[in-house]
């Protein structure tokens, strides 16, 4: 609301007439009528006067209630929390999804690197399966490839004779 109709509404509480609050304020009938028309405003002094008058503070006069101020203050922060509170909440929940995300990445690195690993670990081991026969007694051996062949001489050595073949 306009100072000017602030001014007029305390008038005709207080049942003054325009002249009687110009002599009160020490201004003319014609400054009360523009300032009830809001045509000008009343200066400083001129506010803590009427002010004085009416006896309220220069805020009610304004009507800028601390209360009013105060609210308005409250709900903007309140605002800004929720704000805030829907920003958080959405970066922990990309948070939790990237971590997520790089979890399974991880897991199917770790697998594969594992597959890789016992793929590497079988081929690093060529092992072979062989028979070997001596004095009419059957042997079934399965043993790395060196050592087949070790077995194989000392079979040999002693008359027998061995077969292999290699696994997959």
């Amino acid at each position: 609301m306009a100072i000017g109709n602030r001014i007029y509404e305390l008038r005709k509480e207080q049942k003054l007439s325009q002249e009687k609050l110009a002599e009160k304020i020490g201004v003319t009938r014609q400054t009360i009528s523009n300032w009830e028309l809001n045509e000008s405003s009343p200066d400083l002094k001129q506010a803590k006067e009427l002010s004085n008058v009416f006896c309220i503070s220069l805020d009610e006069l304004v009507e800028n209630d601390i209360k009013d101020i105060l609210l308005d203050k409250t709900n903007k922060s309140n605002t800004n929390m929720t704000k805030l509170n829907k920003i958080m909440l959405s970066m922990f929940v990309s948070s939790v999804a990237l971590f997520v995300v790089l979890l399974l990445i991880f897991l199917s690195l770790n697998k594969l690197f594992d597959s890789k690993a016992e793929r590497r670990k079988k081929s690093e081991f060529s092992g072979v399966i062989g028979v070997c026969e001596l004095n009419n007694d059957v042997v079934f051996i399965s043993t790395p490839a060196p050592d087949f062949e070790k077995i194989k001489k000392v079979y040999e050595a002693q008359g027998g004779k061995c077969y292999e073949r290699e696994q997959s």
